[in-house]
């Protein structure tokens, strides 16, 4: 009826009243939105932890076992705090599950499995997927020291990773076209790929991962979590997940396209942190050696001139190795809005050489 509340119970662990509905979940529970919040993340951690197979992907069984021995818990409490109650550890050993777990799942995994459950039952709408997908995100995680996803309002992407890879990828990048959805990106074509098996080569069909959000609204940067739903995984969080972190675009930081070059790809990335990613592609061009460089930066603020140095380069002398050590050439680089302007003086006699005008994407 309406205006009645329900109150969910294992034996005596209970769950804070719900205003009755036909579907109710922790987000109902904690009376929030946010699926980070607290009092979420203690209910699914604990809920997770008693399933009888440990595999909530085929549903969460509470054991008799369970049931008999439950302990009331506090729910509203910060994570951290959560995990020590002695009553919370007393339920995770006398659950009766298939396996003995000396702790709750992390924090991550509830999260994922929790968000991907809201995600595919509909109960988490995701709006605008395209326009939010749009521009560059920051990746890390199994084993990559660097990953890198830009999307762009044309249907092309770029891929790029260093780090030890699995399953035949290599470090590098890759430049095609992707379809998105909020359900992944398929139909994966590859104009330039020199990563092997890494970054979306495999998803050439409708066999792709799922796109997690961490904040349904999608009004600010947040994770987003590729997940594998093959058959085998579905519902399963996937080890080799990357998590990433959409960029900052202000000033000179964000993602720079050129088209006033002969380059078929001209792409410059300058990250917060002071590393730049370097993307470029010069299909008809045999003396140009198409790939990624990653290095560091420093920019004086006066006179413009950029000062960099490479941590990974594999397209040769292309791209800003020119200008790194002692007597290399200068490049000025200037910010006007969403214009980027770069000056290079090849001899050091003060006078510009060449002019490579870059837009903010």
């Amino acid at each position: 009826m309406a205006g009645e509340t329900v109150t969910f119970f294992i034996g005596d662990l209970e769950f804070p009243p719900v205003l009755a509905a036909e579907v109710v979940t922790p987000l109902d529970m904690a009376d929030t939105d946010d699926v980070a919040h607290h009092m979420v993340v203690n209910i699914i951690r604990l809920l997770q932890s008693l399933d009888e197979d440990l595999n909530p992907s085929n549903g969460i069984t509470i054991t008799q076992i369970a049931k008999d021995n439950a302990l009331a818990v506090n729910f509203d409490l910060p994570v951290g705090l959560f995990e020590t109650q002695t009553a919370v550890n007393f339920n995770l050993v006398n659950g009766g599950q298939d396996l003995l777990l000396a702790e709750l799942v992390s924090i991550t995994q509830a999260l994922l499995h929790f968000i991907l459950t809201l995600t595919l039952s509909g109960e988490l709408a995701v709006p605008d997927f395209e326009a939010f997908l749009l521009g560059t995100w920051r990746g890390s995680g199994a084993g990559r020291d660097f990953a890198l996803l830009s999307f762009f309002d044309d249907g092309t992407y770029v891929h790029a990773v260093v780090g030890d890879l699995i399953m035949g990828g290599i470090s590098g990048m890759e430049w095609g076209s992707t379809d998105l959805s909020s359900q992944g990106f398929n139909n994966s074509t590859q104009r330039f790929d020199n990563n092997g098996s890494a970054g979306l080569t495999p998803f050439k069909s409708t066999s792709s991962p799922i796109w997690v959000f961490s904040d349904p609204s999608l009004t600010s940067n947040v994770d987003i979590l590729p997940i594998d739903t093959s058959e085998a995984k579905f519902g399963l969080i996937d080890e080799d997940a990357v998590h990433f972190r959409k960029i900052v675009s202000e000033g000179l930081l964000g993602t720079w396209l050129s088209t006033t070059t002969e380059n078929d790809l001209l792409m410059i990335v300058f990250f917060d942190d002071g590393t730049y990613f370097h993307g470029e592609v010069d299909e008809d061009d045999d003396t140009e050696i198409s790939g990624m460089e990653l290095g560091t930066y420093e920019r004086d603020e006066d006179a413009g001139l950029l000062t960099v140095s490479q941590t990974f380069d594999n397209n040769g002398d292309t791209g800003l190795t020119d200008f790194a050590g002692v007597g290399a050439p200068n490049i000025f680089v200037n910010i006007e809005g969403d214009t980027l302007t770069a000056t290079i003086d090849e001899d050091g006699d003060e006078l510009i050489d060449e002019t490579i005008v870059f837009e903010r994407r």
